[in-house]
């Protein structure tokens, strides 16, 4: 930003000189018509060497000596009229010209810039570059945030959805912010506000095949991971413009899985596998439900429209790694009867969903609880297809597992499957503010 006020301060200087060019001539010397101490030194110069000729002339005898007085007598007429002061009616309205046009000058100049100013704020794209900016700093303290095993701030968070919404109230053909406040919405888990988004930018671009596939996803995230018939088109939809794209791959392979097609679902992750990079936790989850898929197929454990454990580890019923907890309640929390607890494991570094989730009522504190593969909510998606686990014990105020302000919850991670040989300890304390 200080370069390109930089620039434009120089650019602005640039043409008030260009503006104001005759005005500074003006100040250095005068226009031409005027008198001046420069003008009546040439005029009386002139003036000398006439008379040194007509003087010549008369001693060489071309001239009488009443011609030589004649002429003498006329320059030195000529010489008074040029250095007299311009008192003649038609100076005075000249210089008044003249001073109305510097006037006018010296106004312009100092209008161009700021008028330029004022055009910007009003027409430009300042709000947009600040919103990119906040948008930048959100997301280094986000990173941050994940390193040290923080809770994002939400308040910051939310700030940045405040400012994007105000802003797209007033430039609505904004995709990019469109698709920004998406992705920010889509970190307070607030799906109402990211699918708004999602559909704004469709409406304005359906040929935004990336975009349709986010929407898919967040509206399987917001039916709890259930593939309903929405999602479905619009994976359909966005393989039909896109063949390749990974998000839409892993969405169409989940529901042949939930449907015990188990080879569709294979080819889908597999078409998906080859769009990203080896060590990408989507990659791993995508391998996990690969591995699971074949073992299905291969023992023939369901028929069509059967209920499965899609993502469980092992053989069919067997619950896999399993992590225990023991969760309780801080002294200083007041609850109400109707309120509940959510328990859940999620990827220390990759996707937010849950990978395995327990929900009961606030009384039933304090209580052991066991979390395992089987609880998983997409395939792939399991307590052992990450290296590092998240843990944590949210007391709602909303009856909603995603965070508000105002709830209370205990976290605990980076913690490894070496770690989870005995309990884990919970205590809910801490507030979100």
């Amino acid at each position: 930003m200080a370069l390109l006020w930089a620039g434009f301060v120089v650019l602005a200087l640039g043409a008030m000189v260009f503006v104001l060019w005759p005005v500074l001539r003006q100040m250095v010397g005068p226009v031409s018509g005027e008198g001046g101490p420069a003008r009546g030194r040439s005029n009386v110069e002139l003036y000398r060497q006439h008379v040194d000729e007509l003087a010549q002339a008369h001693e060489r005898g071309d001239i009488d000596a009443d011609q030589f007085q004649q002429l003498k007598l006329e320059a030195d007429r000529a010489l008074l009229e040029d250095s007299a002061p311009q008192t003649d009616t038609g100076a005075a309205p000249a210089r008044g010209r003249w001073a109305r046009a510097n006037t006018g000058l010296v106004v312009t100049a100092l209008a161009v810039p700021l008028a330029t100013v004022w055009l910007y704020f009003q027409l430009g794209a300042s709000e947009d570059w600040a919103i990119e900016q906040m948008a930048l700093e959100n997301r280094r303290q986000s990173l941050m945030d994940q390193h040290t095993g923080k809770e994002p701030d939400r308040e910051r968070v939310q700030a940045l959805v405040t400012r994007l919404q105000q802003r797209l109230a007033a430039q609505p053909d904004n995709l990019q912010n469109w698709f920004l406040l998406a992705r920010t919405a889509l970190e307070l888990q607030d799906y109402d506000a990211a699918t708004t988004a999602y559909r704004a930018i469709i409406e304005r671009d359906p040929s935004a095949s990336r975009v349709m596939a986010e929407l898919a996803q967040t509206l399987f995230l917001a039916a709890d991971n259930r593939i309903t018939p929405e999602v479905e088109r619009l994976v359909a939809q966005t393989l039909n413009l896109d063949p390749n794209n990974d998000m839409a791959l892993g969405l169409a392979g989940i529901a042949a899985f939930h449907r015990a097609e188990y080879q569709t679902a294979i080819d889908f992750w597999q078409r998906a596998l080859a769009r990203l990079a080896p060590d990408a936790p989507s990659a791993m989850a995508l391998t996990g439900g690969i591995g699971r898929a074949r073992q299905l197929l291969v023992a023939g454990a369901a028929e069509p429209g059967a209920e499965v454990a899609p993502a469980a580890a092992g053989s069919a019923g067997e619950p896999g790694l399993q992590v225990k907890l023991n969760v309780s309640l801080g002294k200083q929390i007041t609850t109400r009867a109707e309120q509940v607890v959510f328990v859940y494991a999620r990827a220390w570094q990759g996707p937010k969903m849950p990978l395995a989730i327990a929900r009961f009522p606030v009384a039933d504190l304090p209580r052991e609880v066991v979390l395992d593969e089987s609880m998983a909510m997409a395939p792939g998606m399991t307590l052992a297809s990450f290296p590092q686990l998240e843990l944590v014990a949210r007391l709602s105020q909303s009856g909603q597992p995603a965070p508000q302000p105002g709830d209370w919850q205990a976290t605990r991670g980076p913690v490894s499957a070496a770690e989870l040989s005995g309990a884990v300890e919970l205590v809910i304390d801490t507030q979100i503010p």
